[in-house]
């Protein structure tokens, strides 16, 4: 990203075929003010936006990234990036190719609780599941999504940020097990995001276990 003075993108470099972007520009002085790219190792598009009167944005569009989320994790938490890209955004054959040491050392550098020694113990399968949970709670705290794992082939997503483009709010999939894209956001009067789309999906949406389908 280029002709942005002074800002560190969120995420400068594309991810995958085609990355959502979000960028604020001042008419006046025929600048960039902040540009970001968001997306993961598939395609990611941004479809709506709608600005908050605190001059944060909320997107709306679609991914078929299941990295998304993780990707955004990186960006807000750059700490824990090298660690993520070891994991191959939690790649199940590069996952299933790497020690037992070092599965320890990356659930250690992600920042789990039990000691490098009691970790080194465990078995294979006890790290993985433990790895896909620190990961989940991580995107919970710094992401609050709604819905962590893409759904099925295509998923809506809704990300906010923080004015300024600083950071992210809020990130999350919505869909269920087929196609879902999001088309349209507003915002209400509390602030909340109204979202709205399409699917074809005619399966419970992940994560509202009460749903007959999407939408319900």
């Amino acid at each position: 990203l280029s002709g942005v003075s002074g800002f560190t993108p969120l995420q400068g470099a594309n991810n995958g075929s085609y990355d959502a972007f979000v960028a604020e520009m001042d008419t006046g002085s025929h600048k960039l003010v902040y540009a970001t790219y968001l997306g993961g190792a598939e395609t990611d598009t941004g479809q709506d936006i709608t600005l908050d009167s605190d001059g944060s944005v909320v997107i709306n569009g679609y991914s078929e990234s299941a990295d998304f989320l993780v990707a955004l994790l990186k960006d807000v938490r750059p700490d824990l990036a090298p660690t993520l890209t070891t994991l191959g955004n939690l790649d199940h054959l590069i996952l299933n190719n790497m020690s037992v040491d070092d599965l320890a050392q990356a659930l250690s550098a992600l920042g789990a609780a039990t000691s490098l020694a009691q970790m080194k113990g465990e078995t294979r399968s006890v790290l993985l599941s433990a790895i896909f949970a620190r990961v989940g709670t991580l995107i919970d705290q710094e992401l609050h999504a709604v819905q962590q794992s893409l759904g099925g082939s295509t998923d809506a997503v809704v990300v906010r940020l923080n004015p300024g483009g600083t950071g992210i709010a809020m990130a999350t999939y919505l869909g269920g097990g087929d196609d879902d894209a999001g088309t349209g956001v507003v915002l209400g009067a509390d602030g909340q995001p109204y979202v709205t789309g399409y699917t074809v999906t005619n399966t419970n949406i992940a994560g509202l276990s009460q749903a007959t389908n999407f939408p319900s």
